[in-house]
């Protein structure tokens, strides 16, 4: 098998962050959104749209800040 390359090395890191924000992700929402632990214990109308707002607002952020970064940087290239 071929030693790692540095392409490898920095597609196991963007993995291992994606997994990261998944898991950030869902701690956020199931914190702010899931508050009944009753049995049985079905998602709640209003839990699940508290959950899909969520999920909605942090990948919106997370395209937003990514779309920031990708201009900051491409501006930085051309300033050099």
């Amino acid at each position: 098998k071929m030693p790692y390359s540095v392409f490898d090395r920095v597609d196991e890191l963007h993995q291992k962050r994606a997994l990261v924000r998944v898991n950030e992700l869902v701690d956020r929402c199931f914190d702010q959104c899931i508050d009944d632990f009753s049995i049985p214990r079905t998602l709640r109308t209003r839990e699940e749209q508290c959950v899909c707002a969520c999920v909605q607002k942090f990948l919106t952020l997370s395209m937003m800040s990514g779309q920031i970064f990708a201009t900051a940087m491409q501006q930085e290239a051309r300033n050099g």
